[in-house]
Parts: C-alpha cells; sequence; structure tokens
C-alpha cells in the first residue's frame, strides 16, 4: 500500500508543503479560532479544530454556545474552548462583541460548521468581517448565511468558501445541473466577482481564485459522509498561516483527500467515517515529506 502510494503522490504539492523549522514555537504554526457549533452538533467544530491540529496548527480555539461548551471541554485534550454566552448563535451586538475579543490574536478564523440558522446570521458574519481583518474559511451554516448578502465578502479579509454544490447553488442562485454544465468558468467568475479563493466540493473538487484554477484528481466515494467537510475546513485553515489562501485551499484539498484514499485502503470506502480521515492525516503528510 506505501508503495502504491508514494507513487501517486503529486510532486507539486510535495514542493507547496510548508516545513517546519527546528527553531519555531507553537505561534509560527498559527493560533486558529472555529466558530461554530449548536444543540446537538457539537462535532462538527471539534472535528474541524482536531483537523486543524493534526495538519499542524499550533492552537486551537473553539468559540462555542454555553448550550455545548461542557460536552466540548469533555471531548478535548488539546483544544481550548471558549464559551459564547447564548445557547445557540444568532445576531445580537453582545454575541458579536464576545466573538470579537475572542479573536482579536487568532491567525485564522473558521465560520460555520455546525452553527445552526439562528436569526440574522448573515448580519452577525458582516460583522465579524467588517471588524477584524483575520483570514477566515467559511463553511457550512456560514454558507448558507452569507447566501443571503454577498456584499459581505468585500473586505480585506483573505477568504475561503467551501461550499458543495448545494451550498454553491444557494450562493449563485443557480441551479445544480446549470452549475455542473459549466463548472470551471462559473467558479472563476464568482471568485472574481467576490474576491475569494472557492473550494468547490463534488467528486472532482476544484479549487479557484479568479485567475488559477486547480482540479483535484484523487479522493474515494467513502468520503462521501457526515462530517469529511468540517475536517476539509481545518485542514485549510490551517496552512493559511504558512501559505497564501490559493496554495493553502489547493494543498489543503490534496491532504484531505490523501488521507480519505489511506483511510478507505485500510478500512473500505463503505465503512470510512470523517475520524478515520483525520486519524489518516499524519500519514498524508508523512508521505509528502
Amino acid at each position: 500500500m506505501k508503495d502504491q502510494y508514494q507513487m501517486n503522490i503529486n510532486q507539486e504539492m510535495k514542493e507547496i508543503m510548508p516545513k517546519r523549522k527546528s527553531e519555531s514555537h507553537k505561534g509560527d504554526y498559527g493560533r486558529i479560532a472555529i466558530l461554530g457549533g449548536s444543540s446537538g452538533m457539537a462535532g462538527s467544530v471539534y472535528m474541524a479544530s482536531l483537523s486543524a491540529m493534526r495538519t499542524g496548527a499550533g492552537m486551537a480555539f473553539i468559540l462555542a454556545p454555553k448550550s455545548i461548551s461542557e460536552i466540548l471541554q469533555i471531548k478535548s485534550n488539546e483544544q481550548i474552548i471558549k464559551e459564547i454566552d447564548c445557547h445557540n448563535f444568532y445576531y445580537s451586538s453582545e454575541i458579536v462583541d464576545q466573538i470579537l475579543d475572542n479573536i482579536e490574536d487568532k491567525d485564522t478564523l473558521i465560520i460555520g460548521p455546525g452553527m445552526g440558522k439562528g436569526e440574522d446570521l448573515n448580519k452577525l458574519i458582516g460583522e465579524i468581517i467588517a471588524s477584524t481583518d483575520i483570514d477566515m474559511v467559511i463553511d457550512a451554516d456560514g454558507l448558507n448565511a452569507i447566501s443571503k448578502d454577498l456584499s459581505i465578502l468585500k473586505s480585506n479579509n483573505k477568504i475561503i468558501l467551501t461550499p458543495h454544490l448545494g451550498e454553491f447553488s444557494r450562493l449563485t442562485g443557480l441551479e445544480i445541473d446549470k452549475i455542473k454544465e459549466d463548472e470551471e468558468s462559473i467558479a472563476k467568475k464568482f471568485a472574481k466577482n467576490n474576491d475569494v479563493v472557492l473550494v468547490l466540493k463534488s467528486d472532482h473538487t476544484i479549487v479557484t481564485d479568479g485567475l488559477k484554477f486547480y482540479k483535484n484528481e484523487i479522493g474515494n466515494p467513502g468520503m462521501a459522509t457526515a462530517g469529511v467537510g468540517d475536517a476539509l475546513t481545518g485542514v485549510i485553515a490551517s496552512l493559511m498561516k504558512r501559505l497564501e489562501p490559493f496554495e493553502a485551499a489547493k494543498l489543503g484539498v490534496y491532504i484531505h483527500s490523501l488521507a480519505g484514499d489511506i483511510a478507505s485502503e485500510k478500512l473500505g470506502e463503505d465503512s470510512l467515517i470523517a475520524t478515520d480521515v483525520i486519524e489518516n492525516l499524519s500519514e498524508a503528510i508523512k508521505r509528502l515529506r
């Protein structure tokens, strides 16, 4: 199995993969904040934080509502839990202030995993974007919220969006079948018009900033399972500290898919779950070395 995957390692990805210096500390590798979670949805932010750390992040902070704070504190060893004083997320100036206080010294912010559909989440996210220059990865419920007002993306922040086809349909107002007819040009146009890096997830995930373009050629059907997208979000966010957004997204997609392929070889596609992908990130990164 090892020889098979070694032969298939993409040489460009090996060159992109940032190296760790012998003289370094945890701050060099990113302080990643994950904003999300809701009652019954603690796993999303937890898996995003775990995958960020498995990809080399120095520290991971989960900003979660008090309804799941205790659960996350029990589950977490390396992660730091920051409780936001609400049952689930919705817009209020008090919640915005708490979030801003907790991210002022962070390098990258993930918004959306398991966040739910609280009132005016688009306004909540818009104020966060407008009030900080932190790098961001927006996924899941965060994408559904900003689909109501894409103008909030116009900012000085470096932003990566990671929609699947259904979420991208809501972002663009186009039917999925229409998107599939011309994915590359539609994705490029959207990324350019909104000044973001777009990771459009499918069986051949594509990454574009409107000019540069990458199409992923690895991965397997076993990765079509709950939580795998949360894991990808964490991988990409971890790499944003050390790489430019397009490179971070491209390499993140590759590492994530390689970990999924390694997990599939060990367990089979039918039995693969998201934590299997996360557990094999270390093997994927070792092979890139």
